[in-house]
C-alpha cells in the first residue's frame, strides 16, 4: 500500500505569467473564465501576432466577431506548448515513458523518481500542475469557447470549424485524464461553483461524452486545411477528429468501429506515409494530421529540446532521460527506424540513446524547423490492423500491419493468427510509437499487460494499483466530492 507523505512539497512550475490570475478560483477544479485572451494570439488567417487586451474582457465582447473567436481558439494552442512538460507538451513522453520503463530516469528529484519507481505519491507536484490541473485549465478554455461560439449572434462559415476543434479539444483532454486517472470529474461547463464542488464522473459515461463530442466535432469540422494560413496542419480537422475516435473506439474495444474510423483516415488522399524516416516529424510532412507549432524563441520542439543528447549528457540540466535498453534492443537490427529515430551519444566506457525523431536543438531561423506531430497515419494503419485481427480479419490485419514493417524496411510478419497478429501488433506499436504521446504506457494497460511487464523490472517497486495515477492530494482537500481516492495510496 502506497503511504501518504505527511508534508506538502512547495507548488511549482505553473504557467501563471499569460493568465488573469483573478480568475484563477482556489480548489477544486480551477476555472480559467476570461484568461482566454491573455495567451499568445494569433490572427486567424496569418498568425500573425496580435497585442493581448490590457482589460478583462466578458464572453459576449470575446465572441462578438470570426477574429476573436479564432485568437482565442488559437491561444489556447499556444498555452499547450507555453509550458515545457506539462501534458501537452512533452510530458506524456518522459512521465509515462519513464513509468513504462521506456526510458531511464537521471533526475534526482523525488517527484521525477517516484515515475521511474512506480511509486507516486499524492503530493507529487507534476501529477497535480503538469498534468491535471493543466489538463482542466485547457478543458475550462474549451468550455468557454463553446459556450461563447454557441452564444454568438453572427454567421460565419468558419464558425462551425471553431466550434469543431473547441468540441475535440475538450474530448482530447478528458482521454488522457481518464486513461491516467481513472474515473475523473468531465467538466462541461465554466460556471464556476459547479466545478469546485464537481463529483467523479465513472469511465463509462466520460467515453459515452468524449464519443459524443468527437461525433459533433467531425460534423462541424472541415475536411481539408484551407481555414489556416498556407493549409498547414496546425490546427485539427475532421481528420484529426477521426483520427482521435478511432483511438476512442480501439481503446473500447468497439473493432468494427474502430476499424471504420481508421479506414477514413486511411482513405483519404490528404495523408500518406512518408516515404523518408527522417521527415516525418518536418512541417510538410504528408503524414501528419495535426501538429503543432513550437512557440518558445530560439529552440524548435521541447520533444528535442527534452530528449536529443547531441552536447548534453542525461541528469545534466534540461535531460533528464535516455532510452532504456530493454527499448533499445527490442529493435530489428536492420529495422531503419533504429537507425533514423534512435539517437547515439558514445563516450566509449558508456554508450546513451536517445529518441532522435525530433532533430533539431535551437531553430536555425525565425520559424521552427520542426512540429510537434500530435497525430499521424502510421497509427491509423496500427488501430487498423488490430481491429481487423480482433475481428478474425487476419488478411486484412497482415496487410496493414506489412505497410508499416515495409516502410521501416522490415519484411511481412510471419504471424498468421489472431494470438501471434497481436503480439506482433504491440511489438509494432512499441517500435514505431515511442517516445510519442504515451502510448507504450497505455497500451500495456489496455492489453491487460502492465502487470506482467512492469513487475519484472527490478528497478520498478511495481503494485498493480499503480496503474492509475492519484488524485492530487490537493484536489481532494479543495473538493471532498472528488473522494475516494485512487486505490493503492490511501
Amino acid at each position: 500500500m502506497k503511504t501518504q507523505k505527511n508534508h506538502l512539497y512547495p507548488l511549482s512550475g505553473k504557467h501563471l505569467s499569460q493568465v488573469c490570475k483573478t480568475c484563477i478560483v482556489k480548489g477544486g477544479i480551477r476555472a480559467f473564465g476570461a484568461a482566454l485572451l491573455f495567451f499568445t494570439t494569433f490572427s486567424c488567417e496569418d498568425f500573425v501576432e496580435i497585442d493581448p487586451p490590457t482589460t478583462e474582457i466578458t464572453t459576449e465582447a470575446l465572441f462578438e466577431d470570426r477574429t476573436a473567436i479564432v485568437a482565442a481558439l488559437n491561444g489556447l494552442y499556444s498555452e499547450i506548448l507555453a509550458t515545457p512538460n506539462n501534458m501537452f507538451n512533452a510530458g506524456l513522453e518522459i512521465f509515462t515513458g519513464t513509468a513504462s520503463g521506456e526510458f531511464i530516469n537521471y533526475s534526482s528529484d523525488r517527484n521525477n523518481t517516484e515515475f521511474a519507481l512506480n511509486d507516486l505519491q499524492p503530493d507529487n507536484i507534476i501529477v497535480n500542475n503538469n498534468f491535471w490541473t493543466f489538463a482542466y485549465q485547457i478543458i475550462n478554455q474549451a468550455n468557454l469557447l463553446i459556450e461563447g461560439i454557441s452564444g454568438a449572434s453572427f454567421i460565419d462559415p468558419r464558425i462551425d470549424q471553431a466550434l469543431g476543434e473547441a468540441l475535440f479539444m475538450r474530448a482530447f483532454t478528458h482521454f488522457y485524464l481518464v486513461n491516467l486517472f481513472g474515473e475523473v470529474p468531465y467538466v462541461s461547463t465554466t460556471g464556476i461553483a459547479t466545478n469546485n464542488s464537481i463529483g467523479k464522473t465513472s469511465v463509462a459515461l466520460i467515453y459515452e461524452n468524449i464519443t459524443a463530442d468527437l461525433t459533433r466535432a467531425q460534423s462541424l469540422m472541415m475536411a481539408d486545411y484551407s481555414f489556416v494560413s498556407n493549409e498547414e496542419r496546425v490546427r485539427p480537422n475532421r481528420g484529426a477528429a477521426t483520427a482521435l475516435l478511432a483511438r476512442v473506439y480501439l481503446y473500447l474495444e468497439d473493432w468494427a468501429n474502430a476499424e471504420v474510423q481508421a479506414t477514413q483516415v486511411i482513405d483519404n488522399d490528404l495523408y500518406a506515409l512518408d516515404t523518408v524516416l527522417n521527415d516525418v516529424f518536418k512541417p510538410a510532412s504528408p503524414e501528419a494530421i495535426w501538429q503543432l507549432i513550437p512557440n518558445t524563441p530560439g529552440i524548435n520542439t521541447n520533444h528535442g529540446f527534452r530528449f536529443l543528447l547531441d552536447f548534453i549528457l542525461p541528469g545534466d540540466g534540461l535531460v533528464t532521460t535516455s532510452m532504456s535498453n530493454d527499448l533499445v534492443n527490442t529493435f530489428d537490427p536492420s529495422d531503419n527506424r533504429l537507425s533514423s529515430w534512435v539517437g547515439t551519444r558514445d563516450l566509449g566506457e558508456e554508450t546513451f540513446y536517445y529518441p532522435f525523431k525530433y532533430k533539431e536543438f535551437f531553430r536555425t531561423g525565425d520559424l521552427p524547423d520542426e512540429y510537434t506531430v500530435v497525430f499521424r497515419l502510421a497509427e491509423q494503419y496500427l488501430i487498423r490492423s488490430e481491429a481487423r485481427t480482433r475481428q478474425n480479419n487476419i488478411s486484412g490485419a497482415r496487410e496493414d500491419l506489412n505497410i508499416i514493417r515495409n516502410r521501416a524496411g522490415l519484411g511481412d510478419t510471419p504471424a498468421s493468427d489472431q494470438p501471434s497478429l497481436l503480439d506482433a501488433i504491440m511489438q509494432e506499436r512499441k517500435v514505431e510509437l515511442f517516445a510519442e504521446w504515451g502510448h507504450r504506457w497505455l497500451d500495456l494497460k489496455r492489453n491487460g499487460r502492465i502487470d506482467r511487464e512492469l513487475s519484472n523490472l527490478p528497478e520498478k517497486d511495481w503494485q498493480p494499483t499503480d496503474a492509475l495515477w492519484p488524485i492530487p492530494e490537493e484536489e481532494l482537500l479543495n473538493n471532498p466530492n472528488l473522494l475516494p481516492q485512487n486505490p493503492g495510496y490511501n
